[in-house]
């Protein structure tokens, strides 16, 4: 990795604000997943503005703690290092080829700390750094390894690192998206005003703009009187309408494929109302149409 790459992560690791996991699955609209996913792996790295608190794992109790870092101002709830990115992700990757990804380790303390990268053995992943993986690093500085990756197919993998100091031990996670599927909903529907009572509808037309099968599931979440129905042809007969109640829609579409989803709104009270349309893929990603 080029010195002047290592110096605008390092960079952008000192000036981004450190956000707590929380533990909640991940969900953004339709189309930052899509601009997400059709991003290589370099600008994937190059767009990630956000950095995260790193999974702390059980450390041994033979690890004793120095002196200095029981006096560390670091609260016990925060890593002494904190790593960027918070997580290594690869995709939109050929078989048989190798991609490569930057890892640094800030010292946030005012003093030096020794610290240690472990791993487990991979056949897809390895990683370039210090000899023997350890070094100490100066306060306010930065360690850097690289992560290689070679893939052997087009499919998800997934590896971790574990980061050791004389304080605790933290894991990084590595993920490598293969295939996905797609699916081009809007961000946002707006359904026509109606009557009390009567019913109101917006349909649209929705393709698999990815590069494998999307299977999908759909439903609200509050509104009860919000119904969604799926057609392949304007002549085919609705899969699905509920009037009062929400049961999940499903579906598979193949590459290219499109379908027609319906969303029906039958109102029986006053007001303005808005509500999530949760899109689920199998694959585990959830986004949210208003």
């Amino acid at each position: 990795m080029k010195a002047v790459q290592i110096q605008h992560f390092s960079s952008l690791l000192r000036k981004n604000k450190i956000l707590v996991e929380e533990g909640k699955p991940r969900r953004m609209t339709p189309s930052v997943f899509t601009q997400e996913m059709l991003q290589s792996t370099e600008e994937r790295l190059s767009n990630t503005t956000e950095v995260h608190l790193p999974l702390r794992l059980k450390t041994p109790e033979s690890n004793t703690m120095h002196h200095t870092v029981n006096l560390s101002p670091i609260k016990p709830d925060r890593p002494i290092f904190q790593p960027y990115p918070s997580e290594l992700v690869f995709q939109n990757f050929i078989p048989l080829q190798t991609y490569s990804l930057p890892l640094l380790l800030l010292n946030n303390d005012m003093v030096a700390h020794a610290v240690k990268l472990e791993q487990d053995i991979s056949e897809q992943f390895y990683v370039v750094g210090p000899e023997n993986g350890s070094s100490k690093v100066a306060p306010g500085m930065t360690l850097s390894f690289t992560v290689f990756f070679t893939p052997q197919e087009s499919k998800d993998y997934s590896h971790r690192l574990v980061c050791v100091t004389p304080r605790e031990r933290f894991e990084i996670p590595i993920r490598a998206i293969g295939p996905r599927g797609i699916l081009d909903f809007r961000d946002e529907i707006h359904l026509p005003p109606c009557l009390v009572k009567a019913s109101t509808e917006k349909t649209h037309f929705v393709c698999n703009v990815g590069n494998c099968k999307a299977k999908f599931k759909l439903h609200t979440q509050r509104i009860k009187n919000m119904s969604i129905a799926l057609s392949k042809s304007p002549r085919a007969m609705l899969l699905s309408v509920w009037k009062r109640y929400v049961t999940p829609s499903s579906g598979t579409l193949s590459v290219g494929e499109g379908i027609q989803v319906t969303v029906v709104f039958h109102p029986m009270t006053v007001g303005d109302f808005q509500e999530d349309l949760l899109l689920h893929y199998g694959t585990g990603e959830t986004h949210p149409d208003s």
